[in-house]
């Protein structure tokens, strides 16, 4: 038989071996806990470093300071290379709100939220080409090409169409008419009459425009009407177009419209010459549309855009481009608007 005292220094045998087992585990853990106290420790620098409150997840108050001062810094840095450059204050508040609309109206800028809803320009302006020689514009790319064209009204006096259809135009826009913006007469452009027999027997394509001032569905109605039986013995073959553009000077009979109401006018006229078969078009300028009109009402209809530049700023669709109100062009005296028109290839 084993003896007391062997069995008795098996068993502390043991509980020792178990000792040094347990040691190296506690040894373990305490070192794992370590390890991970050096590297939250490590986090909270870095992150502090970075000025990111680690609790909060959020940048601390000092970082966010130093952020807006470098922001800053850059904003008025930028401002100034571009004044530098010659940029307008326009130009450079456009540069930086590039979610908005940035227009003038009144003396004061106005910044018009772009709406998602509403189809996208066509025009990538990286595909826009100027004949260093006339400063005409063209426009082309995978799937658009651009027709030259130029508009016209009494203003322009006599015009040798053949000489303008030499140049390179295929076609032009002529003023049948207009009410005027004091009286609200309905009144025929002088020179219509003839521009539009020289400018078929020349074989350039027709499409015509109505000054607008009515302040009614009535009136709109009225001016539509007018238009269509001016144009009735003509082959017109591009738009028909409500022209609704502030007057440069003196009081307009639709200032004192609002959106909707002026919006109702031009839904009437569109209406009316798209029952009777034509095309039609709606033209204004980029507080036009974007301040007097509610464009979602209107997205059905094409748009003929003013806007003098070598580039277009407006975000929406147009396929009609009033790039300039100072062309030359043989066969006319004096200044003339230009124009392309977008089509599909």
């Amino acid at each position: 038989m084993k003896s007391i005292y062997g069995i008795l220094n098996i068993h502390f045998n043991r509980i020792g071996e178990y000792m040094k087992q347990k040691n190296k585990t506690v040894i373990r853990l305490v070192i794992a806990l370590i390890v991970v106290i050096l590297l939250f420790i490590i986090t909270i620098i870095r992150a502090e470093f970075a000025g990111l409150n680690v609790l909060t997840g959020k940048i601390t108050t000092k970082k966010e300071a130093s952020l807006k001062k470098e922001g800053q810094e850059e904003l008025l840095n930028t401002i100034k290379t571009s004044y530098n450059d010659g940029s307008s204050t326009t130009q450079i508040l456009r540069s930086i709100f590039t979610n908005n609309i940035v227009y003038l109206s009144n003396n004061k800028y106005n910044f018009a939220d772009i709406d998602q809803s509403l189809s996208k320009s066509l025009i990538n302006n990286d595909n826009i080409s100027i004949d260093s020689e006339t400063n005409y514009l063209t426009y082309e790319d995978s799937t658009y090409k651009s027709i030259a064209g130029i508009d016209l009204s009494a203003y322009q006096g006599d015009v040798d169409f053949s000489k303008v259809k030499d140049a390179g135009f295929d076609y032009c826009m002529l003023r049948v008419g207009y009410r005027t913006y004091g009286g609200g007469i309905i009144t025929a452009d002088t020179n219509f009459e003839t521009y539009v027999s020289n400018a078929l027997k020349n074989n350039l394509d027709v499409g015509v425009y109505f000054f607008s001032s009515a302040i009614n569905v009535t009136e709109a109605k009225e001016e539509a009407n007018f238009v269509l039986d001016a144009i009735k013995p003509y082959n017109i073959t591009y738009p028909v177009v409500l022209d609704v553009e502030e007057i440069a000077s003196g009081t307009s009979r639709q200032e004192s419209l609002s959106a909707d109401e002026l919006t109702a006018v031009v839904k009437a006229f569109c209406e009316t010459i798209t029952d009777a078969g034509y095309e039609v078009m709606i033209y204004s300028n980029l507080k036009g549309f974007v301040a007097n009109l509610n464009l979602e009402e209107l997205e059905q209809y094409d748009k003929w855009y003013a806007y003098y530049d070598e580039t277009p700023y407006y975000p929406y669709k147009f396929t009609m481009w009033q790039y300039s109100s100072t062309g030359s062009v043989d066969g006319i005296d004096g200044n003339v608007d230009l124009d392309i028109y977008l089509i599909k290839k």
